[in-house]
């Protein structure tokens, strides 16, 4: 008889089929690809969410900037112009700020900077707060005085002593903004200026997060005041800087011609008239009078007797039918070259042709 056949008789074990072997694969695959998918789908999940620092996970009520929010131009602008003034402000005191969100959280540079603005000493206190209970009791008297100065309550203010000891961006923007414009400040905030930003809560051991769009600045100037648009200046220094230099030339030559009288020679516009003197020996040779030295400070110390010289000028002119432009007496004090400009062409347009 012959070799029976593999698998053929009663009893005889039956091997898969290569339809079951089919079967178990696909099957398989089949359950592979629902892994993948669903996996996909809690990747793109993932991914809309916006995602929490880990350095900030551990704070509650903690309000980041998210990724690439200070890259935005108008943003970078704002900062950097509040950067500049403060730095300004505190420079006679050698404190450099180059982070202003990492340093107010303890209330001592806001206290420095109070004191140069407001020349009162009210925020400060004898001893140095070290620890994290008395640096929140100095913030709190700090907010305080600021919020009293602005005529604001505190629960209308947008920030808080939690908010600025805990770093909150928005909040800082904030407040810094609310005070350039209280003390005027020589600097041109950029209007409609929006970031975007991440509030980070811990609820029951969660992390909880929410996107949120904050207005720093709008179209008026915080005081219900309309920005005014830009004048010739303004597109002087934005859209041809390379003219710059032929326009103060120009007035420099003015300037000179007239104040060679008084043996006076100006060879930078923006530094020689931050005091007003030359200012008032300016207008006071194009008028013909002599202005009593009790009328202004013919030698300016601080900053007060400066205001005082350039306010006292910008009244000459008005007296004598000059032109102002939209110019504050901290611009000119502050040394901002197109303030000073301004005024410098006021005074030539109204004296062009005086001999």
């Amino acid at each position: 008889p012959g070799t029976p056949a593999v698998g053929v008789g009663v009893g005889a074990r039956r091997k898969p089929g290569t339809m079951a072997t089919l079967t178990k694969r696909l099957r398989v695959g089949d359950e592979e690809v629902k892994r993948l998918e669903e996996e996909g789908r809690k990747a793109i999940k993932l991914a809309d969410k916006p995602q929490v620092p880990d350095q900030y996970r551990t704070y509650k009520n903690k309000v980041v900037l998210q990724p690439g929010t200070l890259e935005s131009p108008n943003v970078r602008k704002l900062v950097d112009a509040i950067l500049d003034w403060l730095n300004e402000v505190l420079a006679e005191r050698r404190i450099l700020l180059r982070d202003f969100f990492e340093d107010f959280c303890d209330g001592q540079i806001l206290t420095e900077l109070l004191e140069e603005l407001t020349g009162s000493n009210e925020t400060r206190e004898s001893a140095l707060a070290l620890s994290e209970g008395d640096q929140r009791v100095k913030l709190g008297r700090v907010i305080e005085y600021v919020n009293r100065q602005l005529r604001i309550f505190d629960d209308e203010a947008k920030w808080s002593v939690d908010a600025l000891y805990h770093k909150d961006p928005v909040a800082t923007l904030h407040l810094m903004v609310a005070l350039s414009r209280l003390f005027e400040a020589p600097i041109e905030l950029p209007r409609n200026v929006r970031i975007r930003a991440l509030r980070v809560e811990e609820r029951d051991d969660k992390v909880i997060h929410e996107e949120i769009v904050e207005e720093i600045t709008g179209s008026d100037d915080g005081f219900g005041n309309r920005i005014p648009d830009k004048d010739v200046f303004d597109r002087l220094f934005e859209q041809a800087p390379d003219k710059l230099q032929a326009v103060e030339n120009s007035l420099l030559t003015f300037v000179n011609k007239h104040l060679a009288n008084v043996k006076v020679e100006v060879l930078d516009v923006g530094t020689q008239f931050h005091d007003g003197v030359n200012l008032i020996h300016l207008m006071c040779i194009l008028e013909r009078y002599c202005l009593p030295f009790c009328s202004y400070h013919i030698r300016p110390k601080n900053l007060d007797q400066k205001m005082r010289n350039v306010s006292v000028a910008l009244q000459l002119m008005a007296d004598s039918g000059v032109t102002i432009p939209a110019t504050k007496p901290e611009e000119i004090v502050h040394k901002d070259l197109k303030s000073t400009l301004r005024v410098l062409y006021g005074i030539y347009s109204r004296f062009k042709f005086y001999r």
